[in-house]
């Protein structure tokens, strides 16, 4: 079967959304399915939105991808899975095939227009994206598209029901739980905090970063670890340690496997990939009530939940697990054992199935 995954944008540096969709492109390459990833040079329809920079970041990504063969380093590809660039993803540049993924909303409204010669349609929702700034009327009229579409989150999933009133199918994210794993046993670990950092402010670092001043000073030998891709900001203070551009070895057994919490302050999650690795390497989460994150984060079970924008009770509850062993060991193996429930084969293997299913369905 012919397979082609449309992506919005080729990318350096990890990144959610990318993961899932490079996840799924090697399952179904080992499955014998041919399968295409199209990146676009640009997308025309924001041709009004460019700008100087933006413009430039274009052509460095283009020279990148020629210096470096055109390699995604953060990430092990399975050999059959062809990467495709073309202009944009008018259908003139998207070959014909038997099955075509939408990423992102931007793709879907290209998909949208496609013949039936590219394939059945199916389409990949994280989560409201008029909630990361874009316009909600474009977001949502997407997901009113006659295609297959599927939630990454029950969050997602609620969000598109509650709008659409349509069909639409759940499968949640996974984790590889062989590179994902405890190494440094729960009990033994000092008394270190780590997050992912992102300027994004549907992150909010902000909230994160002024949780993390309180409990130093309630903890003076406190220590932190946070990672990300961008370069460092300002605002993450001196006393705590920061990784850029870290593969995903590095962080689970230098950063997952070295601290005993993992914090996050997102006011929006589709899912919540890095909060889900970290509970497979074993820390104790504490984290806002973002969205997608409640699939497997439930308070007082396997995480402590408090709402966003909030730096204080999420202070107060990053120190509740600092001060108290038990109940923070006693979260960590709790998560540890039921993240076990997410993984990329059984989602992989659900992704197909509908697949099967709707070119049976077609016939």
């Amino acid at each position: 079967m012919k397979i082609n995954i449309l992506m919005s944008s080729y990318v350096k540096n990890p990144g959610g959304s990318h993961r899932v969709a490079y996840e799924y492109a090697n399952y179904l390459a080992t499955t014998s399915h041919q399968v295409k990833l199209i990146y676009p040079e640009k997308l025309s329809r924001f041709a009004s939105n460019k700008s100087y920079f933006s413009f430039w970041k274009r052509s460095i990504h283009k020279i990148q991808r020629t210096i470096s063969g055109n390699e995604i380093n953060w990430f092990k590809f399975n050999s059959n899975v062809e990467k495709l660039f073309v202009p944009d993803l008018t259908q003139n540049y998207i070959p014909d095939a038997d099955i075509v993924i939408a990423t992102a909303w931007q793709v879907a409204e290209y998909m949208g227009e496609y013949s039936e010669a590219k394939g059945i349609k199916m389409y990949i929702i994280h989560h409201d994206e008029s909630l990361s700034g874009y316009p909600i009327e474009r977001v949502r009229e997407t997901w009113h598209l006659p295609v297959n579409k599927v939630a990454v989150s029950r969050w997602t999933y609620e969000s598109i029901q509650q709008a659409t009133k349509e069909s639409i199918t759940y499968i949640p994210n996974g984790i590889n739980h062989n590179l994902y794993r405890i190494i440094e046993p729960i009990e033994n670990r000092d008394l270190c905090v780590c997050m992912a950092y992102s300027p994004r402010a549907i992150k909010d670092a902000k909230t994160g970063l002024k949780a993390l001043s309180i409990a130093k000073e309630r903890f003076p030998k406190l220590s932190a670890k946070l990672f990300g891709v961008f370069p460092k900001d300002s605002s993450i203070p001196d006393w705590a340690v920061y990784y850029r551009n870290r593969p995903d070895s590095f962080l689970v057994k230098e950063i997952y496997n070295r601290s005993a919490i993992f914090i996050c302050s997102s006011i929006y999650e589709g899912f919540g990939l890095p909060v889900a690795e970290a509970m497979g390497c074993g820390c104790a989460v504490v984290t806002t009530d973002c969205g997608g994150i409640t699939d497997f984060a439930l308070h007082n079970k396997t995480a402590l939940i408090s709402p966003a924008k909030n730096a204080t009770t999420l202070a107060e509850n990053l120190c509740f697990l600092l001060e108290d062993a038990e109940l923070r060991i006693k979260l960590a193996y709790t998560a540890k054992d039921n993240i076990k429930n997410f993984s990329w084969d059984s989602s992989c293997k659900q992704l197909e199935i509908l697949i099967h299913n709707s070119m049976e369905g077609n016939k």
